[in-house]
């Protein structure tokens, strides 16, 4: 226990109020197997320029519960709460959860995260047959050098991630030499099921993907929805992402079902694409988008506004439905900007070219040819400065209507 501040052990419903701890050699507090814990109106800091933790292989933070390592253990078990709190400077994470097994249901609401020195500002980590539920709601996320947000499930872990939903979040980046200060959803492969809803956050200053939502292979499913967020600051430069990196991106890999609805979203000063989506890397895969009401403006350059995909290699046979705005002014996207300025790329794109086993459907389209798509995504959606889209097709493949795309199941 030694350069702990608080250390709990086996311990059951541990609640602190209006507690300042600073300056601590390992963790602030360091929790292994606990039932229920409670911290309001606190702060967790350090006096001057440093941290609380000095081991990166400890996973050494502010607010730390179990271990990364493999484990039959949960850190952090039942209801746990933590409100009107400043968590900040820790060397590894500022606030981390790592569960093995049991149930967490976990609220994070008014609170600061910001300012890690080493890796992620909030970290939560279902594995094995562990089952966590995460609200962060009406909270900051501040120049932290990995993501502000990470959200991970492997082996056959159950994780349903509320990021927003309940009230809105701001980021904001600014930590020196970063490499993320995104939001981040993702498993490996996996059994499990993780579910999402990130929505109203306001998310500036992002070096990698803003938001950036990714299922690993394996067989288990990702459902959810981005949707009312806000990317980048209008006429203020990178303020989106920087160094060619999209701003919403979701991604599948292998087997398993993927839907998400991508609405109402507003897009601005990113470098790469605006919103990009693939299902690729296997068989049995089935990526299932509702793509609507977005507005994407100000690349800086861009490379596609909308850009979707089915199939990386000859050998993926993986499905693909996308339905992309709509015929009501409510459902169709808006494009402004030449997002393809100067490097030939078009304002919507979608690829069906590595793999004739691909299938890729669009709702309501007419014909299966490239020109077709053209047409489909035009009459649809609004913008498309100075060129309209493109789509391409491999040999022996083609577009289909049909009906309406798979909906998330929350």
């Amino acid at each position: 226990t030694a350069g702990i501040g608080i250390y709990l052990n086996n311990t059951k419903n541990p609640s602190f109020n209006w507690m300042l701890l600073r300056d601590f050699q390992n963790y602030a507090i360091r929790g292994i197997a606990v039932s229920g814990f409670t911290l309001a109106n606190s702060t967790v800091e350090v006096a001057a320029y440093g941290s609380n933790g000095t081991s990166a292989a400890a996973d050494e933070g502010s607010i730390s519960f179990g271990s990364r390592a493999p484990s039959s253990l949960a850190g952090l078990t039942g209801i746990a709460s933590i409100t009107n709190s400043t968590i900040r400077r820790g060397f590894e994470d500022s606030l981390s959860v790592f569960n093995w097994s049991g149930t967490l249901d976990l609220t994070i609401d008014n609170c600061i995260i910001r300012d890690t020195t080493g890796n992620d500002g909030l970290v939560v980590e279902a594995h094995n047959n562990a089952d966590i539920g995460v609200d962060v709601r009406n909270s900051d996320l501040i120049a932290n050098v990995g993501d502000h947000f990470q959200a991970t499930a492997d082996d056959s872990a159950v994780l349903d991630v509320k990021f927003g939903t309940n009230g809105a979040n701001t980021l904001t980046g600014g930590a020196p030499g970063a490499l993320g200060q995104s939001v981040v959803v993702s498993s490996g492969a996996f059994t499990g099921a993780v579910t999402f809803d990130i929505s109203n956050n306001s998310i500036n200053g992002a070096i990698d993907t803003p938001i950036n939502v990714n299922k690993g292979g394996g067989t288990g499913t990702f459902s959810g929805r981005i949707q009312n967020n806000t990317i980048g600051t209008a006429g203020v430069a990178n303020s989106g992402t920087m160094g060619n990196k999209d701003a919403i991106r979701a991604v599948t890999n292998g087997a398993g079902s993927y839907a998400a609805v991508i609405s109402g979203n507003i897009i601005r000063q990113v470098s790469g694409n605006g919103i990009f989506a693939i299902v690729r890397d296997g068989s049995g895969g089935r990526l299932d988008l509702t793509i609507t009401g977005n507005t994407l403006s100000e690349p800086n350059p861009g490379v596609n506004a909308i850009r979707v995909e089915s199939g990386a290699t000859s050998s993926d046979d993986l499905d693909v439905c996308a339905d992309i705005g709509g015929a009501t002014a409510a459902l169709r996207n808006t494009v402004n900007g030449d997002w393809g300025a100067g490097i030939g790329a078009d304002e919507m794109r979608m690829r069906h070219q590595f793999s004739a086993l691909c299938t890729f459907r669009m709702p309501g389209l007419s014909g299966g040819t490239t020109t077709d798509v053209v047409n489909h995504l035009t009459a649809r959606n609004n913008g498309f400065p100075p060129a309209t889209a493109s789509a391409t097709i491999a040999g022996g493949g083609s577009y289909g209507g049909g009906g309406a795309c798979a909906q998330p199941s929350n």
